[in-house]
């Protein structure tokens, strides 16, 4: 996610502002806690909280001209389709 924002950061500069951040990224693990290759977090919180979260955490380290000016994050009730109950204390 890191060298996502870096790439961002490159593409983009004071005279070609970032204006507008969109997270839209999520997903629900239907088929119980999955947990990613790399790392001991459950893979819908990363998804979901973790990487989106540490993308606008760069992007707002960047000088003032460069930070959105716009955030928009989505949601969904997906979530409500499932009958498992999420497990805080796993996360």
């Amino acid at each position: 996610m890191k060298k996502f924002a870096d790439e961002i950061l490159d593409i983009f500069n004071e005279s070609n502002p970032l204006d507008v951040f969109i997270n839209n990224a999520g997903i629900v693990d239907k088929y119980g806690p999955n947990r990613a290759k790399d790392n001991r977090f459950e893979l819908t919180f990363m998804v979901n909280v973790v990487a989106p979260f540490i993308l606008l955490s760069k992007l707002m380290s960047a000088p003032d001209a460069l930070i959105p000016k716009r955030i928009l994050v989505t949601s969904s009730g997906v979530h409500k389709q499932f009958k498992k109950q999420l497990d805080y204390g796993d996360l």
